[in-house]
């Protein structure tokens, strides 16, 4: 994905070809980011889905940063017909932690696709085959990926019924990131372990799954990792989480506040990539002693 095939043709060859010349060249092999039986691509033949696969052929000036403020794992390349600066096209991976079963794909794609702009329908497609990126010969070639935990299907939350394009703004998330990691810088590895050990518990990632995202955010925050100390600490940490969750002492929302005069959804934790526009954002933290 890093590096595209180059064609043979410049760009100005290239666009003055019709749609299925275009194709022709750009028909380079591809994948379709799931598992199939028998190598044969049908929406019957789909067992699951392991990446989501987005294009987006008309996208703003906000495109780019909004992909970056995802909270997971993405992989942002240019795609053929790309003409920068007036005809920007990409393609959005996003690498799951689970695969899930082909009548998940559509719902999620679409929940995810919606926070960054109007994605192409057939990326809602299952079956959907994606070409190997390809540049004309003098074409540039954008690529971006990051370092981050891979979206945990079970963690998105899909919309109910028709109510029209409301993107999520999944930039909060990454804000979160932030504040997290300028935490980290202050000396409060503590506090920042247990906010990083709730989302994984939560997740399902295990311990040994943990450690290297922590080691990565606290390195990156400029600290000393002290992987003994802080496998220890994870362990801790990991097993109240758990007996907490046995003991029932997670308290929903709506019995800690009082919600008579603003309209909120519940949900679990604070990393939910989307919060509803429009509505007061609470989060329930906890300051010790139960409070």
């Amino acid at each position: 994905m890093r590096t595209p095939f180059r064609l043979s043709k410049d760009s100005a060859e290239f666009f003055t070809l019709g749609r299925e010349a275009q194709n022709a060249l750009k028909d380079r092999g591809g994948f379709v980011g799931g598992e199939v039986t028998n190598g044969k691509r049908s929406n019957e033949t789909i067992k699951t889905r392991s990446i989501l696969t987005l294009d987006f052929d008309k996208v703003d000036s906000g495109f780019v940063e909004r992909v970056r403020n995802l909270p997971f794992t993405y992989l942002l390349h240019s795609t053929a017909r790309h003409r920068p600066p007036e005809d920007n096209r990409f393609r959005v991976l996003v690498p799951l932690f689970k695969a899930i079963t082909p009548d998940r794909y559509s719902p999620l794609a679409r929940e995810v696709a919606q926070a960054l702009g109007s994605a192409d329908e057939k990326s809602f497609l299952v079956c959907q085959m994606m070409f190997w990126p390809v540049v004309p010969s003098d074409g540039d070639y954008f690529f971006e990926t990051n370092t981050a935990p891979f979206l945990n299907p079970d963690e998105i939350r899909i919309s109910q019924g028709d109510k029209g394009p409301e993107p999520p703004p999944l930039d909060r998330q990454a804000k979160i990131e932030r504040i997290l990691i300028e935490g980290l810088k202050h000396g409060e590895i503590n506090d920042g372990l247990v906010s990083m050990v709730g989302r994984f518990e939560n997740c399902g990632l295990t311990q040994g799954e943990a450690l290297p995202i922590i080691r990565e955010v606290i390195e990156r925050s400029g600290l000393q990792f002290d992987e003994n100390r802080t496998r220890g600490e994870i362990a801790r940490l990991y097993n109240d989480f758990q007996l907490r969750r046995a003991k029932n002492e997670f308290k929903p929302l709506t019995e800690i506040i009082c919600l008579a005069d603003v309209e909120a959804e519940e949900v679990e934790w604070f990393w939910y990539p989307y919060i509803p526009l429009g509505k007061i954002t609470l989060v329930q933290g906890d300051p010790g002693d139960g409070k």
